[in-house]
């Protein structure tokens, strides 16, 4: 009895509701609220000839530098302009390396003077956001930005990620690891595992600018910044078990909720069971009818629900039918099955050892019944007999008596006469027990010793007649 194919299936399909959320964003043109630009992480230089700015120039324009001395011309083209899915484009702010030969030239675009190794040396430049994200809670996390840098083999562009609040740096290699060869706006989008359930998540750009024989405009620019996540909200997944499964009519059952992911209500159905429902987490049912019967539980928190039903998860056995007694003087027979096991009760709660016969023969006045079951362990008991006294043969009565009565942990029987062959001494405890029991063929005195203190039945019978007298052992 267990969740079918298709129900475990689903229950994966709905465990988890997903809702992709934006947890950062930054796109410069309310200017910058974010990053902190000319940092010196990832040994980089806060004050070199090329730095991190931002605006909205997209002009080139031409110049000219001094080396050793002598001026040197420059061409700065144009950086090309935004596609449409950029904010503000195609002409918006954006944030991007310019040179400072370029601004003292009145060219404020995306450009770099390159590492020569003669006049200028190797610099990197990083800008690095301000706060912390936290993406607690999440999976999935992305960022997503609009790039371009033409650069070179030695001057490119790369991403980095902190976790620790911008203390450490690591560098992204995938997808790519680093950015240079493309003058035209794209959009890049990185999703790590390591971005996720982090509470001080952070984002780096840095602009490498190693000593090169040949390297381009445009540098290194960004844009439209934007960290996504999906919140994995968690639904229950419901389960449950019970203490049984299959037992006898007229029996309760515990119920246990099994459920994962926190739920806060339940909703359960038994029918066939009393009660038939129930908004416990673990609730009893009790099941008076014969049959198999499905159990349903409904589990919920403040995401959403679950279910599960499993056909037929209890099995009702009956019971047998309540057996009927009958007398014959003091023998009680009950209604005879060869499918079940008997067992003789005296006075409510005396069970009679070795008493598993159909019929019993009553040694004290007193009350009885039989309980039978059947091979599923199922019981059911007969109403009480009363029984007023022991029928006895007055004749084999007077035959023997119990001598020196009450007597110290024995009984001392006199027989007179011969009672002829076939004749019984037996000896009964209270609650049934045959203690003693001897052929007796001659008359004479017998003892029975080492008896527990208690009131005995002595009873002197043969295939026709018999009788009993009670003796009393302190």
């Amino acid at each position: 009895m267990k969740k079918s194919l298709l129900c475990f299936a689903m229950l994966l399909q709905t465990s988890y509701l997903s809702a992709q959320q934006v947890l950062f964003a930054e796109n410069f043109n309310s200017g910058n609220t974010s990053f902190v630009l000319n940092t010196a992480d990832v040994g980089s230089t806060t004050a070199g000839y090329n730095f991190w700015t931002i605006n909205n120039s997209y002009s080139g324009g031409n110049g000219s530098v001094i080396c050793f001395g002598m001026p040197f011309s420059f061409t700065v083209p144009a950086t090309a302009t935004q596609p449409a899915a950029i904010a503000g484009g195609p002409n918006s702010h954006y944030m991007h390396i310019v040179s400072d030969a370029g601004i003292a030239n009145g060219v404020s675009n995306c450009c770099f003077l390159a590492a020569d190794g003669l006049c200028n040396n190797a610099e990197q430049y990083f800008a690095a956001m301000n706060n912390d994200l936290s993406t607690t809670g999440y999976d999935t996390v992305s960022l997503s930005f609009w790039w371009l840098c033409q650069g070179g083999n030695n001057s490119f562009g790369e991403v980095y990620y902190s976790l620790d609040g911008g203390n450490t740096w690591s560098k992204i290699t995938s997808p790519i690891a680093n950015y240079n060869n493309t003058g035209n706006w794209t959009q890049q989008i990185i999703t790590l595992p390591q971005f996720s359930n982090q509470s001080t998540l952070r984002f780096g750009f840095r602009f490498v600018n190693q000593v090169a024989i040949a390297a381009s405009d445009p540098g290194f620019g960004i844009d439209d910044i934007v960290v996504t996540a999906v919140q994995n909200v968690v639904i229950p997944v419901v389960n449950f078990t019970s203490n049984i499964q299959s037992f006898c009519e007229e029996s309760c059952v515990q119920f246990t909720d099994l459920s994962v992911n926190n739920p806060v209500s339940w909703q359960w159905y038994f029918p066939g069971g009393i009660p038939d429902t129930s908004t416990l987490q673990n609730p009893v049912s009790c099941y008076k009818d014969p049959g198999n019967y499905d159990v349903t539980l409904i589990a919920c928190n403040s995401n959403g629900c679950d279910s599960i039903t499993i056909p037929g998860y209890i099995e009702v056995y009956p019971n047998p039918p309540k057996p009927v007694v009958t007398i014959h003087g003091d023998t009680l027979c009950a209604t005879f099955s060869a499918g079940y096991s008997y067992q003789w009760f005296y006075n409510i709660t005396n069970l009679i050892p070795g008493a598993t016969n159909y019929c019993y023969i009553a040694v004290f006045p007193g009350s009885y019944f039989v309980q039978i079951s059947d091979t599923s362990g199922c019981i059911n008991t007969s109403d009480t007999i009363v029984i007023t006294g022991v029928q006895e043969n007055l004749l084999i009565a007077n035959s023997f008596q119990v001598i020196n009565n009450p007597s110290y942990q024995q009984i001392e029987v006199s027989i007179a006469g011969n009672v002829g062959a076939g004749t019984e001494l037996e000896v009964r405890s209270m609650d049934g027990r045959k203690v003693f029991s001897t052929e007796v063929k001659f008359a004479g005195k017998l003892k029975v010793e080492h008896l527990a203190t208690g009131i005995y039945s002595v009873m002197l019978r043969n295939k026709q007649l018999k009788a009993s007298k009670r003796a009393v052992v302190f």
